[in-house]
């Protein structure tokens, strides 16, 4: 039973019993269970170890001998992004080529990108990838360059005359727009910029949400990330104490006047983007101290025939025990909070208030209902509206990409064009939302969100990392060894060229020793940690002697 599977394997992790978990055929519904609860998920007939000897025999004047030989020459890799699917390319090469270097560059003085800025700090057992990650780090062949910004501080074509090939791992930055009229008003924000600002992001810390003035929050979208914003928000700081959210925004979240969520999707439970991990934890959760409700109230549960998926139906069944009123835990007794989930309702307009036309007072929401359109659900508007009153809204809609100057890029799909890693340099249909640059770039390669959209969860990245890389490794083979042996040495420049700049840049032990100053200041605050969310403060702490 996949469920029970996922509590039992939430309870080990958690007390430590085990710490990786390997399925040996990918069952949808168990994997979509338990993944969130392990380090590392590997299918094994998905990711295969890989071969990097090759054995064959080689005759002498006596006699005919059986030499070992590497399947692939010398070589420097650059990883730019150091997030999961950054950290997994870097495992997959390391394993696959013993002579193989490596070089992280990451924008920001710390690793970990998601991990660290995205997953939600109640969620701690996810977050303990970055153990694993930082195992990596400490390989020899491993170089960690924080504070490098690709572009600015090297260049794009600088970086690929330094190494044998390089991949590029960032992820979406950018939330989509609703386009909307009124979405430009004060109280207006996107998810990511909240989930940022609560996991310590050095760029939106300081940002002020004014929550003690505050009652109804609204949140546009029905994924995973939209009940991480309203978990958070709902809860009470006590429950969040020894998470790694820094001090400062605890005390924020701790005067916050947040007495409803309203949590708002186009189409209808069975369209639900959210996993039953997250749905159970916000509904049954001990520290949830809020009342859940489901508008319409006359929601449609009925499963359709044709849908077999365990996992569906068993969302569906949480739903309706929340809509019967079985989700109601009685741990608490006062000051009750709620929690509403809208069901077929669009934002159509976010309304200013009649004495400030700048701030937010309520969203008109257009009525649907759902249509089976050349093969999917869609979302078809009635005609009938509703306006709901909220003074904050979040909206947790997706993500785009942003264009990496020199790189061919698909306006389109917001995503580096290419064929399972391999960078695209080329547009034999001429299509008008993909540009090309006029210089190619040789060897080069995408991982992550930047190759395939913001789709997935951590452990997505694994098989999209392996992937890249086993394409990265039979073309690997083709390149001239001299010329490969050139690289590798070349990739060494990258020091002196960051020194002469006098780029401030953050390497392995400057990170350890961020790593080791949050963790001691959050010891003595009973925390996971304390986060540093100042780039400068950062910089300062790597560089002490």
């Amino acid at each position: 039973n996949a469920e029970y599977m996922g509590e039992l394997l939430m309870f080990l992790v958690k007390s430590n019993k085990i710490q990786s978990v390997f399925l040996l055929k990918r069952q949808t519904n168990i994997f979509t269970n338990v993944t969130r609860y392990f380090t590392t998920e590997v299918s094994s007939d998905s990711v295969s170890e890989p071969v990097q000897i090759r054995k064959r025999r080689v005759k002498t004047d006596e006699n005919e001998v059986l030499v070992e030989e590497s399947l692939y020459p010398p070589a420097s890799f650059a990883v730019v992004g150091s997030g999961p699917a950054g950290f997994y390319t870097v495992q997959r090469i390391l394993k696959a080529h013993k002579q193989a270097k490596v070089d992280i560059f990451e924008k920001l003085p710390v690793p970990f990108g998601l991990v660290r800025f995205g997953v939600a700090p109640d969620h701690q057992e996810t977050k303990a990838v970055q153990n694993q990650f930082n195992e990596l780090l400490k390989d020899h062949r491993c170089r960690f360059f924080g504070n490098v910004v690709i572009g600015k501080d090297i260049t794009v074509e600088e970086l690929h005359e330094n190494y044998t090939s390089v991949i590029y791992s960032i992820g979406s930055g950018v939330e989509s727009h609703l386009n909307i009229k009124g979405e430009k008003l004060k109280g207006v924000f996107s998810a990511g910029e909240f989930v940022a600002w609560y996991s310590g992001h050095p760029d939106y810390s300081k940002m002020n949400f004014d929550l003690r003035n505050i009652e109804s929050v609204s949140v546009i979208g029905m994924g995973n990330v939209a009940l991480d914003v309203a978990r958070i928000l709902l809860k009470s700081v006590d429950s969040l104490n020894k998470t790694d959210i820094p001090t400062h925004i605890l005390d924020q979240l701790a005067e916050s006047k947040v007495r409803e969520v309203h949590v708002i999707g186009r189409r209808g439970p069975l369209e639900a983007a959210f996993t039953n991990p997250e749905l159970r934890e916000i509904i049954f959760s001990p520290e949830c101290d809020w009342k859940s409700y489901i508008e319409p109230q006359n929601i449609n549960f009925q499963i359709p025939s044709e849908v077999k998926e365990r996992a569906i139906k068993r969302k569906v069944e949480l739903l309706q025990q929340m809509q019967l009123g079985g989700h109601e835990n009685h741990f608490f007794s006062e000051n009750k909070k709620k929690l509403v989930f809208h069901f077929l309702r669009s934002p159509i307009e976010f309304i200013a208030r009649k004495d400030n036309q700048e701030k937010l007072d309520s969203i008109l929401l257009a009525h649907n209902k759902l249509e089976h359109i050349n093969g999917s659900v869609k979302a078809v508007p009635t005609g009938d509206n509703s306006t709901l009153t909220t003074q904050t809204i979040f909206k947790s809609i997706g993500y785009i990409s942003n264009p990496i100057t020199g790189l061919p890029f698909d306006q389109s799909k917001n995503i580096i064009p290419n064929t399972l890693g391999r960078v695209l340099w080329e547009n034999p249909t001429n299509e008008k939302n993909i540009f090309i640059p006029e210089k190619k770039l040789n060897r080069t390669y995408v991982a992550g969100w930047i190759k395939r959209g913001p789709t997935g969860i951590i452990g997505t990245n694994l098989w999209d990392a392996t992937q890249t890389v086993d394409v990265l490794l039979e073309d690997l083979k083709k390149i001239d060894l001299n010329s490969a042996k050139d690289l590798e040495i070349r990739s060494h420049n990258i020091v002196k060229l960051l020194e002469k700049r006098n780029i401030k840049f953050v390497d392995l032990n400057g990170w350890l020793k961020i790593q080791q100053y949050e963790e001691k200041t959050g010891e003595v605050k009973g925390k996971v940690r304390e986060k540093l969310v100042d780039v400068d403060q950062m910089i300062k702490v790597a560089y002490t002697t």
